[in-house]
């Protein structure tokens, strides 16, 4: 991961501050009261992805006791006093930058927590580092990328709890978004080549995706994805099928231009939008099924069953394969899948110009536990166009 450390320390005293280490008895100043005793605070930031000075003065400060009972609150750092005095026993201390939004720029979220013991005979000193947890997402384009696309493109970012509220990266967005570690999905849209989603499953706090976008001409259209898991880097690479547009250099890509021509290729949701997550309380009988168009006949249609209830030895078990093409089936799973109820039997996809695809009896096998199911979609038809959708569902109590 790639880090830009730094430390940002706020000392909560005006004069030397005690080391945790334990003096001899005193007998003077610092000791308490009968059964009573006192503490100092210091915080700081262990911030690893953006440097903002200031940030330790402003978490919020909250000492509870061993039963969880909040014993003091400060909205601010800056608010503790320079002694705080206690009961004799056990607290823990947790400085938090507030409640972390699903996503937002340029707004890390911070949190630590310190347990310690009152000691009645001296002023115990207490260090609180505050780590991000939230994880950072920034976009970067190479040259042959804005030389296509220009301004004719956005990505879209929906995480499970900003569904209604997402943020859009335009051309000219040079902001990061810090996003609650849950599954998010980057939607990308333009006028020149189908939308396509990259999911995001596994985010972790402090991770910092660097997604990079390049066009690249292969002869075929589709969706190339690689990702270096050790520095977060994400290199998507869209493969343009044609040179028949205008580019502002006369229609080719920046190395020469495909010949392919562009037809319609569309995996649209019936009665319901693909784009959002569906949800499917326990008792509903709602037919999940999708409408896939391709005018040039349909080439591939690859299908990858993403889900943390739905093991990769679990669904070569019951269907086959985890992942597998609609368009090219071997026996076994053509028998499967007729069984389950995802393929009619008689029903030929290769070079087939529309197909429905029906998960509604794959759905009711699920189990209502609020796990998200991924079915993504590859789509391609016979001239080398693509797109990929990925239907997003759940089953809930």
């Amino acid at each position: 991961m790639k880090k830009f450390l730094r430390t940002i320390s706020i000392f909560m005293v005006t004069a030397l501050m005690f080391s945790c280490d334990k003096t001899a008895p005193d007998t003077g100043a610092n000791k308490g009261e009968e059964g009573k005793g006192k503490i100092q605070l210091r915080l700081s930031t262990d911030d690893n992805m953006i440097v903002k000075s200031g940030v330790a003065s402003d978490l919020q400060v909250i000492i509870k006791d061993s039963t969880g009972k909040e014993v003091f609150i400060f909205n601010k750092a800056s608010e503790i006093p320079e002694i705080i005095e206690l009961d004799v026993a056990t607290y823990t201390v947790e400085a938090t930058s507030g409640v972390m939004l699903p996503v937002a720029w340029d707004t890390p979220h911070y949190y630590g927590v310190t347990e310690f013991t009152v000691d009645p005979y001296n002023v115990t000193a207490i260090n609180v580092v505050s780590d991000i947890d939230n994880a950072k997402i920034s976009m970067k384009y190479t040259e042959r990328f804005k030389t296509y696309f220009g301004s004719d493109f956005s990505i879209t970012l929906v995480t499970d709890g900003n569904a209604n509220d997402p943020l859009v990266f335009s051309s000219t967005e040079v902001r990061s978004a810090f996003v609650k570690p849950t599954r998010t999905e980057l939607r990308f849209e333009s006028t020149k080549i189908p939308g396509f989603i990259k999911v995001l499953d596994v985010i972790k706090p402090k991770d910092h995706h660097i997604i990079t976008y390049d066009i690249k001409e292969t002869g075929e259209s589709s969706l190339s994805v690689t990702i270096n898991s050790e520095t977060n880097d994400i290199n998507m690479d869209i493969d343009i099928p044609t040179s028949g547009e205008d580019l502002g250099n006369g229609g080719e890509l920046p190395d020469g231009g495909g010949t392919s021509p562009v037809t319609k290729v569309t995996i649209v949701g019936d009665g319901f939008d693909i784009d959002q997550p569906i949800v499917l309380a326990t008792g509903t009988t709602q037919t999940v099924s999708v409408t896939i168009e391709a005018e040039a006949g349909i080439k591939n249609l690859i299908v990858d069953i993403c889900s943390p209830e739905l093991s990769e030895e679990i669904l070569n078990s019951t269907i086959g394969a985890k992942r597998f093409d609609m368009a090219d089936l071997n026996p076994t799973l053509t028998t499967n899948l007729i069984d389950l109820g995802l393929l009619g039997d008689g029903d030929v996809v290769k070079g087939a110009k529309s197909f429905k695809f029906d998960i509604t009896p794959f759905v009711a096998l699920l189990s209502p536990n609020d796990i998200t199911h991924d079915f993504v979609l590859e789509l391609t038809d016979a001239n080398g166009n693509s797109v990929t959708k990925t239907l997003s569902l759940k089953r809930v109590e």
